[in-house]
């Protein structure tokens, strides 16, 4: 990690931080995003040694299914259950929690219907797995994405 990547990272943690202070219903993270966006353009980081993304490729993708030979899902099928049940069942848990936390109700199938269908299409268009983790569901929590406003 370079100074400059440092220095990127704590000034958006900090922004984060004042502005939820100052204008809590502001969405921080979107701010902070584009503040890092605005900071590479200007101060040209990625010479500095800050990584970017790049380019990324224009338009939608193709869904098509992956190259995978045929023989080869059924020895994936045992871990991918694996990895969605342990997946879904962490995802449940903190989802109950922060619920709870919030006054809101969560519906284990309808989770887990949406989790699958999510999953499907991210597959199809080579995308990345799809569930919930802890770590984000707290920041999303502590930036006020999980209250309910009246």
């Amino acid at each position: 990690m370079t100074a400059a990547t440092a220095w990127l990272g704590v000034s958006v943690v900090v922004g984060l931080l004042i502005l939820r202070r100052i204008a809590p219903t502001l969405p921080g993270p979107l701010f902070g995003v584009i503040g890092g966006i605005v900071a590479v353009a200007i101060f040209d980081l990625r010479a500095r040694g800050v990584a970017v993304t790049g380019p990324l490729p224009g338009g939608l993708p193709r869904p098509q299914l992956p190259a995978v030979e045929p023989a080869a899902y059924l020895g994936l099928l045992n871990d991918a259950a694996a990895i969605m049940l342990i997946s879904f069942a962490s995802g449940m848990l903190t989802a109950k929690s922060f619920a709870e936390r919030n006054h809101y109700s969560v519906d284990a199938n309808r989770e887990l219907a949406a989790l699958g269908l999510a999953n499907l299409v991210s597959g199809l268009v080579h995308g990345f797995p799809i569930t919930g983790a802890d770590s984000r569901t707290a920041v999303n929590n502590a930036m006020g994405g999980g209250a309910r406003r009246p």
